[in-house]
């Protein structure tokens, strides 16, 4: 899968998670990596964290074992790169629900097409929640987390200051709140035996509370 990132935030993207896992242009490694990380998220899904081998990844991808090792020399290697490469699929799908949005509902868009990530995307955004379990047990996983949720963090702050959403100066506590409902949302949706109906009612619930803000 080769990443497509809009003109909207591309170089905010580039000097953050893209620049760390891609170039400009998508070399034949970046696409061999973007390939291996791919068939992980497939794996882990079958297999959860624990049982995931590099075996398994390689058979996944058609890769060899030390092609995966190439480019991935432990699991911490793997994992961490696989969090931000989430983390950069999670971006642009919201940022695709952003286009040509008028001002007055890009708030709404937004929140929406974050909370809809779990639903649409449930492979990865298990996976998200995996890397905040890894993050209780784990030093290297807790940094990590600590700053994608910073970054994400600044990305609402400035989505509510550029889009002039709120003349309040508590900007920072509502993109701290917006942030806590997602990933409340996010946890309820994959944790508790819910049929669809009841997953979609959690997911407007959340982005009501998210718009009540305001």
């Amino acid at each position: 899968m080769t990443i497509q990132v809009t003109d909207l935030e591309l170089d905010s993207i580039k000097k953050t998670i893209y620049s760390e896992l891609f170039s400009p242009e998508m070399t034949k490694g970046d696409k061999t990596k973007a390939n291996i990380l791919e068939a992980t998220i497939e794996v882990v899904n079958r297999k959860g964290y624990s049982d995931t081998r590099f075996q398994d990844v390689a058979a996944e991808c058609g890769h060899t074992r030390t092609l995966v090792n190439h480019y991935f020399p432990t699991k911490s290697d793997l994992f961490t790169t696989l969090a931000k490469y989430i983390r950069l699929n999670y971006q642009q799908y919201v940022l695709s629900q952003l286009e040509n949005c008028p001002p007055e509902e890009f708030l709404r868009r937004y929140v929406r097409a974050a909370l809809w990530w779990t639903l649409d995307c449930p492979k990865e955004s298990k996976i998200w929640l995996l890397v905040f379990h890894l993050a209780t047990f784990d030093d290297t996983f807790k940094g990590l987390n600590t700053d994608l949720v910073k970054m994400g963090f600044e990305r609402i702050c400035r989505l509510l200051k550029d889009k002039k959403i709120t003349q309040r100066t508590d900007i920072a506590f509502h993109a701290k709140m917006i942030q806590t409902i997602i990933t409340g949302c996010v946890v309820c949706v994959h944790t508790e035996d819910l049929s669809r109906a009841e997953k979609v009612a959690y997911i407007e619930n959340s982005l009501e509370s998210c718009l009540s803000l305001f």
